[in-house]
C-alpha cells in the first residue's frame, strides 16, 4: 500500500514537472515581452551614459518597432555628449525604427529645465503649444509637470494638475507607471512633496 502511494506521488510529481516545462514555459515566454524589456533597458542605460550596454541592447530587439523609444534616448546620449550632428546621424542610420515624439519631448524637458528663473510667465506663450500637439498623453504629463516646477503660484499648481489629470484619464500601462515614477523623482528633487 505504501509502494502505491510513493508510485503516485512520483507520478503525479512527474507529470506536474512536464507540465511545467512544457505549458508553463510558452506561457511565460509568451507574457513577457522580451524586446519590450530589452526596449526599456536600452532606454535607461543611454539615460545613465552607458551608450555602448544600450546600443548593444537596443540591437539584441528581434521586433525593430519596439527599439524607437530606446533609438530616441541614445541620439539624446550622443546629442548631450558629442554634439547635434551625431545625432543627427544617428537618427538617420535608425530609419523608421526612431520615436522622434520622445525624442522632442525629452528635448523640451531639457530647455525648460534650462530657461533663466526670471520669465515664467514666458513658458506659457512658448511651450504650452508644443506640449498640446504631443500626441503621447505620458510625455504630455511629463512636459506639463516640468513647467509645473519651473511656473510660479496659481500657475505652477495649474500645470501640476493638467499633469495629473492626463494620467488619470489613462489606462494603467506601464508607460503611466514610467511616467509617476519620472514625476515623482522630479517633485522630490524640488521639494514638492505634496505632489
Amino acid at each position: 500500500m505504501g509502494s502505491k502511494k510513493l508510485c503516485a506521488a512520483l507520478i503525479c510529481l512527474a507529470s506536474a514537472a512536464l507540465a511545467l516545462c512544457f505549458g508553463l514555459f510558452a506561457f511565460c515566454e509568451h507574457k513577457i515581452n522580451w524586446d519590450a524589456v530589452a526596449a526599456n533597458a536600452a532606454a535607461a542605460a543611454a539615460d545613465a551614459g552607458c551608450a555602448q550596454t544600450a546600443a548593444d541592447l537596443a540591437g539584441s530587439i528581434k521586433y525593430k518597432q519596439l527599439s524607437g523609444r530606446a533609438n530616441a534616448h541614445i541620439a539624446l546620449y550622443k546629442r548631450r555628449n558629442f554634439g547635434a550632428q551625431e545625432a543627427k546621424n544617428f537618427i538617420t542610420s535608425c530609419g523608421k525604427y526612431f520615436d522622434f515624439e520622445e525624442y522632442k519631448a525629452r528635448l523640451m524637458l531639457e530647455e525648460i529645465a534650462a530657461e533663466p528663473d526670471f520669465a515664467p510667465g514666458f513658458f506659457k506663450m512658448k511651450y504650452l503649444p508644443a506640449i498640446r500637439g504631443f500626441k503621447n498623453p505620458y510625455l504630455q504629463a511629463l512636459l506639463y509637470y516640468k513647467l509645473a516646477l519651473r511656473a510660479n503660484g496659481g500657475a505652477a499648481n495649474e500645470h501640476a494638475k493638467s499633469a495629473f489629470d492626463i494620467l488619470k484619464q489613462q489606462p494603467r500601462c506601464k508607460n503611466k507607471e514610467r511616467a509617476f515614477i519620472e514625476i515623482a523623482q522630479m517633485a522630490f528633487e524640488k521639494k514638492r512633496f505634496a505632489d
